[in-house]
């Protein structure tokens, strides 16, 4: 998990391997040491020749295109955030990184 950066940490942490569900992939992604609820937590992907895209982060904010194919969630309880995508498509090949970035960052303001 990387602390900083919001939707953009500045190096690569990758989610834990992905499980997959029928046709949904689901990648969580745990935090030990803090809780969660103390952070902004976000996701994003980069393929092999594209620039990195914000998939999600805060609580509800979706980044553009990704709202209808992905659902973002925190589970507090568990200290344990987790990214779905509904119905994966061959365009959604790349790395899924997440973050999390604390609320008084003046990045998260954006």
């Amino acid at each position: 998990l990387q602390r900083g950066g919001f939707c953009s940490p500045p190096g690569p942490v990758p989610f834990q391997s992905p499980t997959s569900i029928g046709n949904e992939i689901t990648f969580e992604c745990t935090m030990r040491g803090d809780n969660m609820s103390n952070y902004y937590m976000s996701s994003y992907r980069q393929g092999p020749w594209s620039a990195p895209e914000c998939i999600w982060r805060g609580r509800y904010t979706y980044g553009e295109g990704f709202q209808d194919g992905f659902k973002g969630s925190v589970d507090e309880s568990k200290n344990r955030f987790t990214l779905q995508i509904r119905a994966p498509k061959p365009g959604d090949a790349a790395t899924y990184y997440c973050g999390a970035d604390p609320p008084w960052n003046s990045s998260a303001a954006e």
